[in-house]
């Protein structure tokens, strides 16, 4: 059987795969609006710098390789954790700690990386994904982000909050 030659995705094509991909999570799975889905801003990262953030990620390895950031506040987080995750029959004593908010975070940037696994595999791009992780600091993420070979920014309006979609990808050798 002849090798199949491998689909490489363009920059445009990318971008809409994680557009779709994140609205399917934060609208289909989580029940979270999306309201727009812009190019960050140098303003919209210094909005974000002033928020407490969680930065959740996961690895995807294979015929695409990356890592897909999600930078989100707290409150998104604790707010997508109390009405779509099955939590609202806790007591707000639940978040005393980060624990909760921390698989939640994590299961949100999950469900992203899953759909945006599933759509590649549509065009015969086979991936695994890693299990979510959390950066435990900023400057983890900006070492990714300039050892990055490509890099998307998405600027996500959920209304009261907003957060951050971001995807880096790694050469493959």
């Amino acid at each position: 059987m002849p090798d199949q030659k491998k689909f490489k995705l363009s920059d445009a094509a990318t971008r809409l795969v994680l557009e779709k991909a994140v609205r399917h999570a934060f609208e289909g799975n989580f029940k979270c609006p999306v309201t727009a889905i812009e190019d960050i801003k140098q303003d919209d990262l210094a909005a974000s710098a002033s928020e407490s953030l969680m930065s959740p990620y996961v690895h995807i390895h294979g015929d695409f390789v990356g890592t897909i950031c999600l930078q989100m506040p707290k409150a998104l987080v604790r707010e997508i954790a109390l009405n779509s995750l099955g939590f609202e029959a806790f007591k707000e004593e639940m978040f005393a700690g980060d624990e909760i908010l921390t698989d939640a975070s994590g299961e949100v940037v999950n469900m992203i990386a899953g759909t945006f696994k599933n759509m590649l595999s549509r065009v015969k791009m086979a991936c695994s994904l890693m299990p979510p992780q959390l950066f435990d600091d900023e400057s983890t993420l900006v070492r990714y982000l300039f050892a990055a070979h490509g890099r998307w920014f998405l600027n996500l309006n959920h209304g009261e909050h907003r957060s951050q979609v971001i995807l880096f990808t790694r050469r493959v050798r």
